[in-house]
């Protein structure tokens, strides 16, 4: 849903190559460490939603999520299967799953990335809420500081200075 890009790392890829077929290890775990900040982060954030359970009659908009949905959210908050192309590591975080409020078109449950978009940028009935983009925004300096940290920690670990 939101992107958030670290750069500014180069200083570790010097590194990174001496240590060869690790690099790859070291990578992935300092990657994780970032989407791990950014996650707990979005957890909290969902806390900040304000909570709209009545009901709506037609064409009133809604002020925001109902408690169940978020959290439904709160639970379904994960880290996406890294992907490594191009020699560069990335993830996701985002939601998976569906709601526990089912409807005549979603009998199995409301898929939560979706009422997480909408939420995010609003809706037809529902008034916009941008928590993803917020968070992913607020924590990209503690997300780096985090990889940085995870990355030393894993150099360490495989015999690098």
């Amino acid at each position: 849903m939101a992107r958030c890009t670290i750069k500014g790392l180069n200083d570790w890829s010097v590194k990174l190559q001496e240590l060869g077929e690790a690099a790859h290890e070291i990578m992935g775990a300092a990657v994780y460490e970032g989407a791990r900040v950014i996650a707990d982060g979005v957890k909290q954030a969902l806390g900040t939603i304000p909570i709209d359970d009545g009901y709506k009659p037609n064409g009133v908009l809604r002020k925001s999520a109902t408690q169940d949905e978020i959290n439904d959210l709160r639970s379904a908050v994960g880290i996406a299967r890294f992907d490594s192309t191009g020699g560069k590591v990335s993830t996701a975080v985002g939601f998976d799953g569906y709601s526990s409020h089912k409807t005549k078109k979603y009998p199995g449950g409301v898929p939560l990335p979706m009422i997480a978009r909408s939420i995010e940028s609003g809706s037809s009935v529902r008034q916009k809420h941008p928590f993803m983009r917020r968070t992913a925004n607020n924590l990209k300096s503690a997300a780096q500081e985090a990889m940085v940290r995870a990355a030393a920690e894993e150099i360490r670990k495989h015999g690098g200075n």
